[in-house]
């Protein structure tokens, strides 16, 4: 079966110019920086922030948080803590790093400096203000702004720490935003003619160190006389007219002349497509409006923009003429991934990972037509995208070259406990020709052997993709029920094909006057060396090798063979770290048990409070699905095998588990089971979450005991003799 990796959209539109690091701060080679000190990093345009932030290394290690200006042009990265003394750092900006257009950096960028042994104390300066101290015949539409010596902490850029009041002492309501190290107010609506205003900015304000001014610094400066006529003019709107293959990411952009009365641009303003206007919301940097629609736009759509005569500056003059444009999305990307059964990397009935790439027309591009394994048995799970476009592959390696058999011996004997009786082995072996086929040998005590007669039988198919331990009917064919007395078949009942999705529990019976027997035996799947496996993949199907291209092995059996089953899901956040979840083979007497691993982009494992095994409390504990939050939380969910005792119950209950990103798990509100009141299997498949941060978790409740019927008939199966009036077993 083939998965939807990636509806991502790799085709990008405007400037075909590749963005770069213009400078920062401290700059390269810079010594003694002080202890305290935040990084600055200016680019040459808008930045995908990020793509930006999952492509920032510095080393030695730093922890921090990232602040962006409003344009998305520069950004601080703040530590949580002082750096260390008389230590060189390299930071570098990878080439993941995308602008708002998506288009990647085509070099990488990176600096070192030299810490000192101190700290910044030194409180940051004015250089200059707009208008500047004294003015007179100031627009009553025009910007206030201020302009500091070095970079400021944003978080301290507020209604509190700047102030414009008219000369009544009436307070001015307006807008703050910041860029590079410059303070700008744009006021709600006009300021009124001929009148003298004051603008504060205090001491609250702080630098990245932390250092405020030190006094408040004021000025003022007085409007103009005449009055304001002149209408304002679009001056360019984004996407343009007639631009094809735009990102459905996108947002839409309308730059104008002058100040403008934001809630009438605003209302002026509409993106439709043919059916129906697109919801979204607005925010203002300076002169330029942005539209952010609610959702991703649809695949291969014309959308028409179209701004209003009602769009009006902050003096009341409207636009001197509507405005309409119409673009076009690009196409539908899909990379698939499944297994291939080509052999290509072993004999026929071999598995090998394979992926694929389509767009909306359906045509492949065949560089991803990639196929990857072992001479054994080797599947794709689970995948994913990141916000750079990268996409992550989690799934099944098998150790072992070869494709042989492995046998299952069960001694089974009478109710009567006695080893007199007839008992079965069954040989599970994977067929060339029919993939998967159950093979039936007939054993007496004395350890001689004769096949029945078993022309025709096709054995039990097992779905193997479920991944769980299936008990097998000594005798069953896909369509009988057939019981042997060591050379040919005594009677036969017909029955449906059954599915053995999971535990079909018959168990052992005897009608105690024959020795009739009919008894469980345990599946063999072959003799497998599972590890996980987990591939990273660039935009355009390169294969990243560094520090990827991971196998990974945490358990084995008594017998040394490998047990780490399956990676079942894989998730990335916002920043790009990679989350990868499965089940593992944890040690006797914990048997299968969760498993949860942390990457960052660059593959390098996270360890601290990650790297975590939840063992449960039975034979089989494991998880099915994970999802990601905007703040990047990451649920987990998946089966709670509730059987203490090790006894064989089929109580499986659904298990939800929350993380934040540092791996603090929220045992308050969640670590959730729910049992659906029956001793039998419930299994939650599916989870996600929405953009208000709900969760979402859909799965299998049974809603009757184990052993009721539901979808399939129950079965009676008579005695040796086909009497029904002995013993006899169902299966549901």
């Amino acid at each position: 079966v083939l998965e939807a990796v990636s509806g991502g959209d790799l085709s990008i539109f405007g400037s075909d110019t590749a963005p770069v690091v213009n400078s920062t701060g401290p700059g390269s080679g810079e010594s003694n920086v002080p202890l305290n000190r935040s990084l600055e990093i200016y680019f040459s345009t808008a930045m995908d922030k990020n793509s930006v932030q999952g492509s920032f290394i510095i080393f030695p290690p730093v922890s921090g948080m990232f602040i962006w200006d409003d344009s998305g042009t520069s950004v601080i990265f703040d530590p949580d803590t002082d750096l260390d003394p008389i230590q060189f750092y390299t930071v570098t900006i990878s080439t993941g790093a995308k602008d708002s257009d998506g288009i990647a950096m085509e070099v990488k960028y990176d600096w070192s400096f030299l810490t000192g042994s101190g700290i910044d104390s030194t409180p940051p300066m004015v250089n200059s203000e707009y208008p500047a101290d004294g003015s007179i015949d100031v627009s009553i539409g025009s910007i206030i702004s201020v302009t500091f010596d070095e970079p400021m902490d944003q978080a301290s850029i507020n209604a509190g720490t700047f102030k414009v009041d008219d000369e009544y002492a009436v307070n001015i309501s307006g807008s703050l935003s910041y860029s590079g190290n410059t303070e700008t107010f744009t006021l709600d609506s006009a300021l009124s003619y001929d009148t003298s205003y004051t603008v504060t900015v205090t001491s609250g304000v702080r630098d990245t160190a932390g250092n405020g001014l030190a006094g408040d610094h004021i000025w003022n400066f007085t409007t103009t006389a005449t009055v304001d006529v002149t209408p304002p003019v679009i001056n360019i709107v984004n996407p343009i007219g007639g631009m094809g293959d735009v990102p459905i990411t996108t947002n839409i952009t309308v730059a104008y002349s002058e100040p403008m009365d934001k809630i009438s641009a605003e209302s002026a303003f509409t993106l439709s497509d043919v059916v129906l206007p697109i919801n979204g919301t607005f925010s203002w940097t300076g002169d330029t409006m942005l539209f952010n629609p609610a959702g991703d736009l649809k695949y291969t759509t014309a959308y028409t923009i179209n701004i209003g005569a009602g769009a009006k500056d902050i003096s009341g003059n409207s636009i001197s003429a509507p405005y309409s444009s119409v673009f076009t999305t690009g196409v539908f990307q899909l990379v698939l991934v499944g297994e291939t059964d080509d052999g290509m990397y072993g004999g026929p009935g071999d598995s090998d990972w394979r992926t694929k790439k389509l767009d909306s027309a359906k045509l492949e591009d065949t560089y991803w037509d990639k196929t990857f394994g072992n001479a054994h048995q080797d599947y794709p799970t689970s995948s994913t995208v990141d916000s750079s476009g990268n996409i992550y592959v989690a799934g099944i390696y098998d150790g072992l070259t070869g494709s042989g058999e492995q046998v299952q011996v069960t001694v089974m004997p009478d109710f009567s406990g006695s080893l007199n009786g007839r008992y079965f082995i069954v040989n599970f072996r994977r067929d060339p020709k029919d993939n998967e086929e159950s093979y039936y040998v007939w054993y007496n005590v004395n350890g001689t052997s004769s096949d029945p007669d078993i022309s025709g039988m096709q054995g039990i198919k097992i779905n193997i993709s479920e991944n769980a331990p299936a008990n097998v009917v000594a005798g069953m064919t896909s369509d009988q029920l057939n019981y042997y007395d060591g050379v040919s078949a005594v009677w036969a009942v017909d029955i449906v094909a059954i599915m053995m999705d999971a535990f079909v529990d018959v168990t052992n019976a005897s009608d105690g006057d024959t020795g009739f027997l009919i008894s469980t035996v345990q599946q063999g799947f072959g003799a497998y060396d599972y590890q996980w496996w987990i591939k990273k993949f660039d935009p355009y199907g390169n294969e990243v090798m560094t520090n990827w291209d991971k196998r990974i092995t945490v358990g084995t059996e008594a017998d040394g063979v490998m047990e780490d089953f399956a990676p079942v899901t894989v998730v990335t956040d916002s920043n790009n770290n990679v989350y990868v979840s499965g089940w593992v083979w944890n040690g006797v007497g914990s048997f299968f048990d969760w498993m949860i691993k942390k990457y960052d982009s660059n593959g390098n494992e996270i360890t601290a409070n990650w790297n975590k095994i939840f063992p449960g409390n039975g034979f089989w504990d494991f998880p099915t699905g994970m999802a990601v939050d905007s703040s990047n939380n990451i649920y987990v969910i998946g089966a709670y095998h509730n059987d203490p005792l090790m006894e064989g119950k089929e109580d499986v209950d659904w298990w939800i588990k929350k993380f934040d990103a540092d791996g603090n798990e929220d045992m308050t509100n969640w670590n959730k089971i729910f049992d659906g009141g029956f001793n039998y299997i419930d299994a939650p498949m599916a989870v996600a979450v929405d953009s208000s941060d709900n969760v979402y978790v859909a799965g299998v409740f049974a809603d009757a005991p184990a052993g009721t019927p539901e979808i399939t008939d129950i079965y009676t199966v008579g005695d040796v003799t086909g009497n029904l009036g002995g013993t006899y077993f169902t299966l549901d």
